[in-house]
């Protein structure tokens, strides 16, 4: 069911949107609109020079759109086809209007609306288009196979079609290739990171909720403005599509239109074991490394390092009697496993009494370097490495270089690599051509070229 089985030949499907009628509005109308928008919001219709305005605006707008019509159907049918069987959409008027409700939504007759206001804020018009029809063309070609029936009742089936509701939300923002940040406003991957536990917190909070009405109104929140529900039913839909061939996560929308409930069940049945496997494969290479660090310490390869978590290497510390502590995170924005840092049990100063710092030959650090040892070197091992690991860090996670360069010495690095490593990173200098292949065996350092070369990477 998995990557590891043979390859299914992926079946090429057609999707046709000659159906599709794109009506936009005339001048007369585009007027008429924006008058009453106005209104609505608390202004006058005799705010001629605002109208005009606004009306010069959406005409050239629609001006640019008319012409790139076929343009847009060939993309979107490119988008859809890549994931959804043979379709022939129906009928639909896509109806370009001002909307205060929503940037698109599928009016009760299936036609969809389009807000010319909002599009207008837009970077790139034609592409957002393209997204958001594509989107709502996905939660049309779900809803040909639903059936209207009663008002849920029981608590169960309305978590159930929550759950559902937001899997086909994720699956619409799948195959539209939208990006939730662009409508949340989040750049960087710790705010992104953080905003999907935020939201994971969030709705099993309300799933957990036993009063049926304070469901129903805490979950369609979770809904509103791109909001939690949307962000869990997108990393669903990825965590399923992740484990399956292409063939194989295009037999699941199927079946996930054909049966949501039960479908989604199955899946998460798959996925429960396979996440157990992934978990028992982790633990068992966390221990490995564990013990190779270990090892490395015993034998004065290293002076201290760092290593996640587990009672076994606990245990294993404790017969044989190396330091370790609880390691401090650098950040309280980005979520990491608990880690133990270990290291020899002496003074910093005693670990390193035969290396002279100069060995790093690195005169533009010589003072920073300098100045942080003396800082750490009467404090132990272990506390002067998680010291230096709990230090403020650059933009994108980097450590300060003087930090980086004391902590290529504790982790037993060669000296020439080290040097290398803040030469190319942080002091603007070149990097070999074929460095991207010279990492360590066993641990995933960049080597110099001249050792790269002595291991025969080069």
């Amino acid at each position: 069911m998995f990557k590891e089985s043979k390859e299914l030949e992926v079946e090429i499907t057609e999707i046709n949107l000659d159906n599709l009628c794109f009506k936009f509005p005339d001048r007369s109308e585009i007027r008429e609109e924006i008058v009453q928008t106005i209104k609505d919001e608390g202004g006058s219709s005799e705010e001629n020079e605002l109208i005009d305005e606004k009306e010069k605006e959406l005409i050239d707008m629609v001006t640019e759109i008319e012409p790139v019509v076929s343009e847009m159907k060939e993309e979107i049918t490119n988008l859809l086809k890549k994931y959804l069987p043979n379709w022939q959409v129906p009928e639909i008027k896509i109806v370009f209007e001002i909307n205060p409700d929503s940037d698109y939504s599928i009016r009760d007759e299936g036609d969809i609306s389009i807000d010319i206001a909002k599009l207008l804020k837009k970077d790139d018009i034609k592409k957002d288009i393209i997204h958001g029809l594509t989107h709502e063309l996905v939660h049309l070609w779900m809803m040909e196979n639903t059936e209207n029936g009663k008002e849920t009742e029981s608590l169960e089936d309305q978590k159930n079609k929550f759950k559902v509701r937001a899997i086909e939300e994720g699956l619409a923002f799948l195959i539209s290739d939208q990006r939730i940040s662009d409508y949340k406003g989040e750049k960087t991957y710790q705010e992104l990171n953080s905003q999907n536990l935020n939201a994971k917190e969030q709705v099993d909070t309300v799933l957990a909720i036993e009063d049926k009405d304070e469901f129903k109104r805490r979950s369609n929140d979770l809904f509103e403005n791109i909001g939690p529900a949307y962000i869990v039913g997108l990393e669903s839909i990825r965590s399923i599509k992740a484990e399956l061939l292409e063939e194989e996560f295009r037999e699941f929308i199927i079946e996930f239109r054909e049966d949501s409930e039960e479908t989604i069940l199955k899946y998460q049945k798959i996925l429960e074991e396979k996440s157990k496997q992934t978990s028992e494969d982790e633990k068992e290479s966390d221990i490995k490394d564990g013990m190779r660090l270990m090892d490395e310490i015993e034998t004065g390869v290293r002076i201290g390092g760092f290593f996640i978590q587990h009672e076994e290497l606990r245990q294993e510390l404790e017969r044989r009697e190396i330091d370790y502590i609880e390691t401090d995170s650098f950040s309280d924005e980005m979520e990491l496993p608990p880690q133990y840092t270990i290291g020899k049990k002496e003074k910093l100063s005693e670990a390193l009494k035969e290396v002279d710092l100069s060995i790093l030959d690195i005169p533009e650090l010589e003072n920073e370097i300098s100045t942080l040892y003396g800082k750490i070197k009467n404090m132990t091992v272990v506390r002067a490495v998680n010291f230096l690991n709990s230090l403020s860090r650059l933009k994108g996670g980097w450590e300060l270089p003087e930090v980086a360069a004391l902590e290529g010495l504790l982790f037993g690095y060669r000296p020439c690599c080290v040097k290398y490593y803040i030469d190319s990173r942080y002091l603007g200098k070149p990097s070999y051509e074929e460095e991207r292949h010279c990492f360590d065996d066993e641990e995933e350092y960049v080597m110099c070229k001249e050792c790269a070369r002595e291991k025969g990477k080069i």
